[in-house]
């Protein structure tokens, strides 16, 4: 029957999607390749039986040693923080306030800016008095 055989071509691409999605999982854990994950899946028969094993029961598949059982079973129990993120984190932070900083001195050299030119405004009377007195005082001088 035509409907049996489409059903186990799904049925052979959905187990096939899903050994290729568990094998993404598994061989994310350095040293876990994919042979160890079908031989995971045929032990513990799905990833969350994987996920929620214990040492003692991974370490009873043939084929995984010591350390690939200990990469395993930490890969789903240690918290995604680690160094790494917590330095990224720091960093985030450091350059933030390097920013600001930044920030706060281009405000402060623009304030003096016009802090100045308010100050040569008021004193001139807005006009280059000033380099005309020091041309007639060079020429004064000169003579």
């Amino acid at each position: 029957d035509a409907s049996t055989i489409q059903g186990k071509k799904h049925n052979n691409a959905s187990n096939m999607d899903y050994l290729e999605q568990a094998s993404n999982v598994f061989t994310a854990v350095r040293s876990v390749n994919k042979t160890d994950v079908h031989t995971l899946l045929d032990q513990f028969g799905s990833v969350r039986d994987v996920v929620c094993s214990s040492v003692e029961e991974m370490s009873l598949c043939p084929g995984l040693g010591e350390k690939k059982v200990r990469r395993l079973w930490e890969a789903f129990r240690k918290p995604f923080s680690s160094l790494a993120s917590k330095k990224r984190k720091r960093d985030r932070v450091m350059e933030a306030m390097k920013r600001q900083e930044e920030q706060e001195e281009e405000a402060e050299t623009e304030e003096k800016r016009e802090d100045c030119e308010r100050d040569v405004a008021a004193n001139d009377g807005g006009g280059d008095n000033n380099s005309e007195e020091e041309e007639n005082g060079d020429e004064v001088e000169k003579k």
